[in-house]
This record gives C-alpha cells, structure tokens and sequence, in this order.
C-alpha cells in the first residue's frame, strides 16, 4: 500500500500532564485536515480515487505521534507523479480493440502528474497547522 503523505508531531518535554493525549488528538486532526486538502487537490473522474484517500491510525511512540494520509488504489501513484510516455503493443498473432477499431499498438501519451498529496501537505502547512496543535494544546494542558 502506497503512503503518500505522513504527518509526525514530536515533543520534546514529556512531563505535562495531559500532552500525550493532545498529541494523539493533534495529530489526528492534522491528518484529517490533510486528508480533507489532499481530496480537495484530487482531480476528478469517477470518484474511486478521491474516496480512497484514508488516514492511518494514529501510533504514539515514547516522544512522537505518527500517522499517513494515503490511497490503497493501484493508480493513485500514476494520478499523483504522472507517467512517461509509452506504447502499449498486441500479444503477437492478437490484437487491441481501441473503441473497436482493432490495433496492433496504442502509444499513450506522457501524464502529468496532479501531485494532490504534495499541494494538500503545502496547504495545510501554509494553513491550519497551527491552529490545531494550539487548540488541542489549550484544551489539554491547561
């Protein structure tokens, strides 16, 4: 399974009460926000790959929350960087049928990536990234 985008939310002073829980819930809406942005910036065609955009859980080490923000579908990585060009050739003594016209080979152009994942990460950090870690830091700490 492709991961696409991760978000990690370290911090160094472990000794307030109440901080493991808002780094958990810190990171956990900032993966959801990220996942919002990420549909947002996902180009659209049937839909498949704008829902399969999914956070992971939420894993909390000694000093560090983790979590990803990623798509399971097996074009997501074509979608997101592009392809080069190529051409797609008939098994021998075969054909391909192209909107029925049958064919020997089909070249397909190159595909320009959309890059959702990497202009949703840009925008959350340019965005509400502080915002929720000093929401969820006020309701936890204080």
């Amino acid at each position: 399974m492709p991961v696409y985008g991760s978000f990690a939310n370290t911090i160094r002073n472990k000794h307030l009460p109440g901080l493991d829980k808002a780094m958990r819930e810190t990171t956990k809406d900032s993966l959801d926000a990220i996942q919002t942005l990420v549909r947002k910036h996902t180009p659209v065609q049937t839909g498949r790959l704008r829902k399969s955009v999914k956070t992971s859980p939420v894993v909390k080490t000694s000093n560090k929350s983790t979590g990803e923000v990623y798509s399971d579908l097996y074009y997501a990585a074509a979608v997101e960087y592009g392809t080069h060009a190529h051409t797609i050739h008939a098994r021998p003594g075969s054909a391909l049928n192209i909107n029925g016209h049958l064919v020997s080979q089909v070249h397909i152009r190159a595909h320009r990536g959309a890059h959702m994942f990497h202009h949703g990460a840009k925008e959350f950090e340019h965005g509400p990234a502080e915002f929720i870690a000093a929401k969820n830091l006020r309701r936890y700490i204080n």
